[in-house]
């Protein structure tokens, strides 16, 4: 069954517009920009559409050589489901077992980051991934 057509039209009319009430911005606690005056006085343009010649001339180049290699690896950090399109696709069960102390003190500092514990662990094991590995002297 299909729903009944409002007839209803997308502008307002003017008598819809003279019944609506007048709104008092001083509830709202609007301030007027107190450097109107000076900018429209003194002609100043302001313009914010990309950065400055001079600014891209002090920034410093990449030095990529230098940089670390990042593991392809995608982290849901928070709790709940991940959004639609973002899902990291399958993964593997494994149980890890671990003295009650430090199962206490990653709760802690989950707590205190505001994760569950599961997304500090796996955040954990990929930042010890991305580290660089120790060299192992040859004896």
């Amino acid at each position: 069954m299909k729903k009944a057509r409002s007839k209803r039209s997308a502008t307002p009319t003017k008598r819809t517009l003279r019944e609506l009430p007048e709104i008092d911005l001083a509830r709202y606690q609007a301030r007027p920009n107190r450097f109107a005056m000076r900018v429209q006085k003194e002609g100043i343009e302001i313009v914010h559409d990309s950065p400055s010649a001079a600014s891209l001339a002090e920034m410093p180049e990449v030095d990529l050589s230098t940089a670390r290699r990042r593991l392809p690896v995608t982290l849901q950090v928070g709790k709940g489901r991940p959004p639609r399109g973002e899902e990291v696709g399958p993964t593997s069960v494994r149980s890890i077992r671990l003295p009650a102390a430090v199962w206490r003190s990653l709760e802690k500092r989950a707590t205190r980051q505001h994760m569950t514990v599961h997304s500090l662990l796996r955040t954990a094991v990929v930042n010890y991934l991305e580290s660089p590995t120790p060299r192992r002297k040859s004896a």
